[in-house]
């Protein structure tokens, strides 16, 4: 029997974009966004599979990923879809009869093609009447697998596959396309742990290696993730979506070293600081290999360039001392000698400490005040006063060069 023909991909109510994107029909655009990211992400790395079928399935999808992208993110769209989504009856069988496909891989065939005409539902019966048909055929599994994973019936997607694998443990796609499963629910161990197994079957398929690469970055393994992937990019210089994964795990990888500071701090909130000059320059490093690739993603470009500009500014400096025992010292040059003004200028600029200094020595929780020993002795009124500053006066020359090699000298 002929394979019923593939029209021109649509999102129609009859292919519902939600269970497409496996969200509920109220999910907020937030919500919408970051599911259309993740599966173009999972999609367009399948655009690079050895098999053509595999390839045509991934092109379609990414289509429909566009579309959902233009409809769902359009309030006046989505209301519209939305409506007509609540008036169309649910979809039935594809008006195959059972006896009609007496092969099974005509079943199969037919199945594969319902899913690349968009119409999820029919290739459900038909995949589903296929494993019936013949419980041992791992590819009838698999198509079944897929159209569960369209249709949003994910637990029954996983076990499909994992069926399938039973039955042809030695086919790298079902693991690749369980591990495809797995990461879409963020399932990252799960999946990383079968990308590896399809990279072992079939170390040759840069696709397999280029995810496995992007997972190791996402769990922070970022030195050996990133190589992965600079390697399939030599592979496959033009290939948009290594680029793409290069850039997130280069952008990932800005903060790798940094010092964290749990909650409870008395002065910063729980976070990642750059506590040392490596830090800063490893990250602008990182951050300028992301930008420097090429890839069709405006907010990771714009976020990559945002981080740039944070993270450059941790060598600004700001002076970090007593701005009024500085006045003071100065002053009194201005009305004595001159020399002690230029001490204090001296101790002015020797006190303006970079960012990621300033970050240290607040998560060690030490003062910038050199003379905040001398605070009890001011107490005691005037002679106080007069044996503090003399104190200071004293003091602040040798301060000064101290301060110099700190934040100048030493990086």
């Amino acid at each position: 029997m002929t394979a019923v023909q593939t029209p021109t991909v649509q999102a129609t109510p009859k292919q519902n974009l939600y269970r497409v994107l496996n969200v509920r029909q109220t999910a907020s655009a937030d919500e919408l966004k970051k599911a259309i990211n993740r599966e173009q992400r999972l999609w367009s790395n399948r655009t690079n599979a050895p098999q053509i079928e595999r390839r045509q399935e991934a092109e379609r999808m990414v289509k429909l990923l566009e579309q959902a992208e233009a409809i769902l993110l359009d309030t006046a769209k989505r209301a519209a879809y939305d409506r007509q989504l609540s008036s169309t009856p649910p979809a039935g069988s594809s008006g195959i009869i059972e006896g009609e496909l007496a092969d099974i891989a005509d079943l199969v065939k037919e199945a594969q093609d319902l899913l690349d005409s968009g119409r999820t539902a029919d290739a459900l019966f038909v995949a589903d009447k296929a494993t019936q048909k013949e419980g041992g055929n791992p590819e009838a599994w698999a198509v079944l697998a897929k159209a569960q994973h369209q249709w949003g019936e994910t637990d029954d997607a996983l076990s499909s596959y994992r069926r399938a694998i039973k039955l042809r443990p030695n086919d790298s796609t079902y693991y690749f396309e369980l591990g495809c499963i797995y990461e879409s629910l963020e399932r990252q161990g799960e999946a990383l742990q079968q990308w590896q197994r399809a990279v072992q079957i079939d170390p040759a398929v840069s696709m397999y290696r280029a995810g496995v690469g992007f997972l190791l970055a996402k769990q922070g393994n970022y030195h050996e993730g990133i190589a992965t992937l600079e390697q399939c990019r030599q592979e496959q210089p033009d290939n948009p979506t290594y680029q793409w994964y290069l850039a997130i795990a280069y952008m990932a990888s800005c903060t790798e070293g940094w010092t964290h500071v749990p909650a409870g701090h008395p002065i910063l909130s729980e976070d990642w600081y750059a506590t040392e000059y490596k830090h800063v320059t490893d990250a602008q490093a990182a951050l300028a290999n992301a930008e420097a690739l090429k890839f069709d993603d405006d907010e990771l470009m714009g976020q990559i360039k945002h981080a740039h500009r944070q993270i450059d500014r941790m060598l600004n400096r700001r002076f970090t001392c007593n701005w009024f025992i500085a006045g003071v010292v100065g002053l009194i040059g201005l009305f004595l000698v001159f020399i002690p003004t230029l001490v204090a200028i001296a101790y002015v600029i020797s006190s303006m400490t970079p960012q990621y200094k300033i970050f240290k020595r607040q998560v060690q929780g030490k003062q910038f005040n050199e003379f905040a020993f001398l605070g009890p002795i001011i107490q005691f009124g005037l002679p106080g006063i007069v044996i503090t500053y003399a104190i200071i006066f004293f003091l602040m020359p040798f301060v000064a060069v101290i301060n110099f090699i700190r934040n100048w000298a030493i990086k």
